[in-house]
C-alpha cells in the first residue's frame, strides 16, 4: 500500500491510501495541472512506470481512446478545481 499526502493550506495531509492495481500520478495526463502530491510506500510495494507522452500516444492512437483521454482530463480538471475550492474554505 502507498499513502498519498498533499499540502492543503500549507499543512501536509493524507489524502489517500491505495493498495494493489490502484494508480496514482495521473494529473499529468492534464497539463498544467502538476501535481504535487508526495506517495510513500506504507507497505512492500511494485511499481510500473509510464512517461505521460507515451500514456497520451498510446491512448490516442484510437478513437474511442482519443475520448478516454478527454474524458479524463475533464474529470481531472474537475478534481484539481475542487480541492483547490476545498483549500480556500477549510483556510
Amino acid at each position: 500500500s502507498v499513502e498519498v499526502e498533499s499540502s492543503i493550506n500549507g499543512q501536509p495531509r493524507i489524502i489517500s491510501v491505495l493498495g494493489p492495481g490502484q494508480v496514482f500520478g495521473e494529473s499529468s495526463l492534464a497539463p498544467p495541472n502538476r501535481s504535487s502530491d508526495t506517495v510513500r510506500a506504507i507497505t512492500d510495494v511494485e511499481i510500473m512506470s509510464i512517461h505521460s507522452e507515451s500514456l497520451e500516444q498510446r491512448i490516442a492512437s484510437q478513437l474511442e481512446g482519443q475520448l478516454l483521454l478527454l474524458v479524463l482530463r475533464a474529470i481531472i480538471r474537475r478534481n484539481w478545481l475542487l480541492k483547490n475550492e476545498l483549500e480556500a474554505i477549510d483556510g
